[in-house]
């Protein structure tokens, strides 16, 4: 599993985008993962008309102390 910052959108109802936005960081297996345990774990803190979509997942990148020591192995 890796490290992801997911940026999730806030729709109402119909209305797709409301302009409020939630960012989270989650553990996953790949992006696709990662973005549904989000949208999962945002979706519990909204009203029930809301839900969240994430529009962009990206990777945290680890430290350059585990990448070196992850080569040295």
């Amino acid at each position: 599993m890796s490290k992801f910052d997911v940026v999730m959108d806030i729709a109402r109802g119909s209305e797709y985008r409301t302009g409020r936005q939630i960012v989270m960081q989650v553990m996953g297996d790949d992006r696709l993962d990662a973005a549904l345990r989000a949208e999962r774990l945002a979706d519990k803190g909204l009203a029930e008309n809301e839900y969240a979509h994430a529009s962009r997942v990206t990777p945290v990148n680890r430290p350059a102390v585990a990448v070196a020591l992850a080569m040295a192995a």
